[in-house]
């Protein structure tokens, strides 16, 4: 499986005139309640002792502080769409249409179409990523990248191990916003933390990051 959350449920909630899904996940630690905006959806970590009213007192105080996030467009609706690298694509099981650039084509053997997802996304970084290597000066061909789905960033690196970890519904961005998510983290190798040298050298790189960064945060796969 490459969701291992616990999925409660889902509930729709009106807010400033629009209506949306709000996804409730079970939060393992057992301590508190968290909202995500992310990936064009909404989520909601809770456990056992949280209350419908402090559910909607953080759901709404999260919305007005991320007024521009969107609701309700997520990256992949099952037998559908998904996107891929900003583009929405039709999701299908015939041969035909398997190289066709406007359709996503899973074999009738697939159970799981985001594990396919998730090898397509990590096959495009392995090249990707040596090419932004390049460009910032380092040989990324040792390091391993690995993907799954992360709760409290969208990439990491860890340097001991040579190891790139990006979540995978990361593949949704068109190339220019899911560069900076790369850049980002590349440049961790010459600077562990988020000093002002890190970020000179991100912005170097990729002088809209402030931008983009938002459009990820956002949910606009499309930009």
């Amino acid at each position: 499986m490459t969701d291992k959350r616990t999925l409660l449920g889902k509930k729709n909630y009106s807010y400033r005139g629009q209506v949306f899904p709000v996804y409730f996940y079970l939060k393992k630690s057992g301590r508190g309640q968290t909202v995500r905006q992310v990936y064009g959806t909404v989520e909601m970590y809770i456990t056992k002792k949280s209350t419908a009213d402090s559910i909607n007192k953080l759901l709404i105080r999260s919305l007005d502080l991320n007024k521009n996030n969107i609701l309700d467009r997520p990256f992949y609706k099952e037998d559908e769409y998904i996107y891929v690298l900003g583009k929405k694509k039709k999701i299908t099981r015939d041969p035909l249409f398997k190289n066709n650039n406007e359709y996503f084509f899973i074999s009738d053997k697939c159970k799981d179409p985001l594990s396919v997802y998730k090898k397509r996304f990590i096959s495009y970084l392995k090249s990707r990523m040596l090419v932004l290597g390049k460009m910032m000066h380092h040989d990324l061909s040792s390091y391993r990248i690995q993907s799954a789905i992360f709760l409290t960033y969208f990439g990491c690196i860890i340097p001991s191990r040579k190891t790139f970890k990006f979540d995978f519904r990361l593949f949704a961005y068109k190339e220019e916003i899911l560069d900076s998510v790369l850049i980002h983290e590349i440049a961790h190798i010459d600077h562990l933390n988020h000093s002002r040298d890190f970020y000179n050298l991100v912005y170097h790189y990729c002088p809209d990051y402030d931008i983009l960064d938002s459009l990820i945060k956002e949910g606009r796969f499309d930009g």
